[in-house]
């Protein structure tokens, strides 16, 4: 399984982290080569922690660091599933196919029911903790929802009522 995890910062680096170490094929993207270079070395650095703790192997350190590659120019990856580990303003977060929307707008481009069928098959592996909500149910039944309708309806409501 290949995971796409749009920003290299703390949260994004760990999510990565943990992935490779559970044997996923990871890519980590950002926009600056500095972001980058500072998630690869994060995510390497814990692994390496692990080692001196004599928990993992320098070895197996490498083999799963191998399984961890990072991607600046701009494009969609082909993954199974994107993971969108970016902070920020959610009418300025950017989405793989630009512009705002965050998290809201990646699940719309993916599909509901397509996320759904990828959290049924976590849920089996790892149980009911990684069930999908009952909302992202009602979305994935009816294809004419979008999430991204949300959060701009809702600033809407902020703007004109602040």
């Amino acid at each position: 399984m290949c995971v796409l995890i749009l920003g290299a910062g703390l949260m994004g680096a760990g999510i990565s982290q943990v992935s490779v170490h559970k044997g996923l094929t990871v890519i980590l993207k950002d926009t600056t080569e500095e972001s980058i270079s500072r998630g690869h070395e994060q995510v390497y650095k814990s692994l390496d922690t692990k080692v001196k703790k004599r928990a993992l192997t320098s070895f197996e350190r490498d083999v799963t660091m191998s399984n961890l590659s990072v991607q600046l120019e701009s494009g969609f990856l082909s993954a199974d599933i994107v993971i969108e580990a970016v902070s920020g303003d959610i009418n300025k977060t950017q989405s793989p196919q630009g512009g705002g929307g965050g998290p809201f707008r990646s699940v719309d481009s993916m599909g509901a029911e397509r996320l759904v069928s990828i959290m049924r098959r976590f849920e089996d592996v790892y149980g009911n903790r990684l069930a999908p909500c009952q909302l992202l149910l009602d979305h994935a039944k009816d294809s004419s929802k979008k999430f991204y309708e949300w959060p701009l309806k809702l600033n809407a409501q902020m703007t004109n009522n602040g």
